[in-house]
């Protein structure tokens, strides 16, 4: 029969404990799967039983909740970021002189940027609370730039009129836009 370490019988006790598995981790310098070796029983003997009874495995799995002006804020940041990101392609439309390879990686940003806002507007009316009466009426400030469509096609399809212009002419002929 094989000797059996002291740090697996220390890691199967504090298991039983209830000890975190990264506090196990941490005092007995075992990988994720050594660990959950042990606590099955460890190495097998020739008759092909572990050396040790299995340990019961839990699961205890914590969920953070997400409150909503940390999803608002993180939204926020990726509108931003995509916002500074179309801005540099135009800035490089405008430039012209690009070479294929650096047009066609603008175009797959554009629709990588593309696909993100449409997600992230998905994710956003999944968490919007369910009203079962009449909608309230929103406010729309006809001057906010800023304003994101509630219609994803509308978006799409001012994402295409913006690509066409520009790469029909620059960003100089792109309805809205100023100099």
């Amino acid at each position: 029969m094989t000797d059996i370490p002291e740090s697996a019988e220390r890691a199967r006790a504090m298991y039983s404990e209830g000890v975190t598995t990264r506090e196990i981790l941490e005092a007995t310098g075992f990988s994720h799967w050594m660990l959950y070796r042990w606590i099955a029983g460890g190495p097998t003997n020739r008759d092909g039983e572990p050396l040790l009874p299995p340990l019961p495995k839990r699961r205890t799995v914590t969920r953070r909740r997400i409150l909503k002006e940390e999803r608002l804020k993180l939204v926020n940041r990726m509108m931003r970021a995509a916002e500074r990101q179309v801005g540099e392609i135009e800035e490089r439309l405008t430039e012209g002189g690009q070479a294929l390879g650096e047009r066609e990686r603008d175009a797959r940003t554009l629709a990588l940027l593309a696909k993100t806002l449409q997600s992230l507007t998905a994710l956003d009316a999944l968490h919007e609370p369910k009203t079962t009466g009449a909608r309230k009426k929103r406010v729309v400030d006809e001057d906010d730039e800023d304003t994101i469509p509630a219609d994803i096609d509308a978006i799409r399809r001012e994402l295409s009129r913006s690509l066409e212009a520009m790469a029909a002419g620059g960003a100089r002929d792109i309805p809205g836009e100023t100099e």
